[in-house]
């Protein structure tokens, strides 16, 4: 039964995998990855012997030593495609296809940070998977060189999840984020993992935005309305209101005219309940000049105008 397999060996004058090993017992020498001095035997089930490419079940017996870290890779001096199992010193394992050495089909990898399971090409994540990292985030979705790229959903532990498009690792897109309860958070648009562009935003206290963000805060023309009712509608500056706005209330009441940092600052228009209405000068959210009043026809007003 002793088979000689030199044609399937590479031309490296240190693989020792040409050394008449019979089928059931095929040695190979440690790739450069691992250590020189030690060498890993497989069990072969199957191996096409008139050509290079063969099919292999493989299961390790025992593990190359190293001393470095062993990064994402699992290469072998063998050609050809390769089904079965692998296992690093430090406790990585791999199980599934592999082609020339390397993942490369379906399969499952086991580290101590994160567990994959889908599709391969080369050493790399590529094509549809599902992730789980060390913090619990799940991700299941298409990926490209081992990043997050194309259509995918992640969850986080608190239940949180997010829908859309990736590029190349960042949430990028149209995207939707739900709470653990199925109640919408976010719908809009992504750039680079934040809120960029035109969205609505559903918050904890109740309040709704909707409007134009920018690298994830309020920044434009927008809406908010508050859970008593109050509805702004007007201009926004890294999240406050800024600009030319209008906040009305539910008893009637508005203000309409300038705003700074969240606060009315320059000319604006008060109207009471009963209607009457009032300019103002303001600073930073106090009134200083009462400038006129008007209910049913323009009249001076006093100072205590609201």
């Amino acid at each position: 039964m002793g088979q000689n397999y030199s044609e399937n060996c590479q031309a490296d004058p240190k693989a020792k995998c040409c050394d008449g090993g019979a089928i059931g017992e095929v040695k190979f020498h440690c790739p450069p990855q691992f250590s020189a001095s030690d060498e890993v035997v497989l069990e072969q089930s199957q191996v096409n012997k008139s050509s290079a490419v063969g099919l292999m079940e493989v299961s390790t017996e025992r593990t190359c030593a190293s001393e470095a870290d062993l990064g994402s890779t699992w290469r072998e001096h063998i050609l050809g495609y390769a089904k079965g199992r692998f296992r690093k010193p430090n406790g990585d394992r791999y199980e599934g296809e592999r082609l020339d050495g390397r993942a490369h089909g379906h399969g499952k990898l086991s580290t101590v940070s994160i567990n994959y399971e889908g599709q391969w090409e080369n050493d790399y994540y590529h094509g549809r998977g599902v992730l789980h990292d060390a913090d619990g985030v799940r991700y299941e979705g298409d990926f490209w060189c081992s990043q997050k790229h194309g259509n995918g959903i992640q969850t986080w532990p608190d239940g949180v999840s997010y829908e859309g498009l990736f590029d190349k690792g960042a949430k990028t897109g149209k995207a939707t984020f739900k709470r653990e309860d199925g109640s919408l958070m976010y719908k809009g648009n992504m750039l680079d993992d934040k809120m960029h562009g035109q969205g609505e935003y559903n918050y904890d206290d109740g309040r709704i935005y909707s409007g134009l963000w920018q690298a994830g805060v309020a920044h434009g023309k927008g809406v908010m309305i508050w859970s008593d009712g109050t509805e702004y509608v007007g201009g926004f500056v890294d999240g406050k209101r800024s600009g030319e706005g209008i906040v009305r209330y539910r008893d009637g009441r508005q203000y309409e005219g300038q705003w700074l940092g969240g606060k009315q600052h320059g000319k604006g228009t008060t109207v009471d309940s009963s209607g009457k209405k009032c300019e103002h000068q303001w600073l930073r959210g106090t009134r200083e000049v009462t400038r006129h009043c008007s209910q049913v026809h323009p009249r001076v007003c006093t100072r205590d105008c609201l």
